[in-house]
């Protein structure tokens, strides 16, 4: 249970780590590229503005995770932020099992800022780099975890 936890974390993490923007933020100006993998990952590359949302699993658990790229920063820098939006169990085990862990989970986030000529050859941000350009609630569960 607590690996296949592990596994989907992870897995979101290395395929460009999936969140749109708050709700009180404006979505204007930020491409929506829907649940495509390709599409966020070459607007991070090129740090454009867009936002994605995907929601992946196994047979235990299923997650949905929004990424949002808000472009370039100030010393060169692109901002890129992940949220948790749901955790849910699929299985009864993961049912049974989950709990607190799925509550403490869902809202929690990781915020970026990745020099922007680091991005065209990181191919999406994994546990490898993520420590050296992120922080947030969720980076922080999951060094828990590890």
């Amino acid at each position: 249970m607590k690996k296949a936890f592990i596994l989907i974390v992870l897995s979101i993490a290395l395929l460009g780590c999936i969140q749109t923007p708050e709700p009180v933020e404006s979505t204007a100006g930020f491409k929506d590229c829907g649940n495509s993998e390709e599409c966020i990952k070459a607007e991070m590359e090129n740090c454009g503005k867009a936002f994605a949302t995907k929601t992946e699993g196994d047979e235990d658990i299923r997650l949905t995770a929004k990424l949002t790229v808000y472009g370039p920063e100030a010393e060169g820098k692109c901002r890129i932020e992940m949220k948790i939006e749901k955790l849910e169990p699929v299985s009864e085990e993961a049912k049974a099992g989950l709990g607190i862990i799925g509550t403490m989970i869902q809202g929690q986030e990781i915020k970026c800022l990745v020099p922007i000529e680091k991005l065209s050859n990181m191919k999406g941000l994994n546990s490898e780099n993520m420590e050296e350009y992120c922080s947030g609630t969720l980076l922080d569960m999951m060094n828990g975890i590890q």
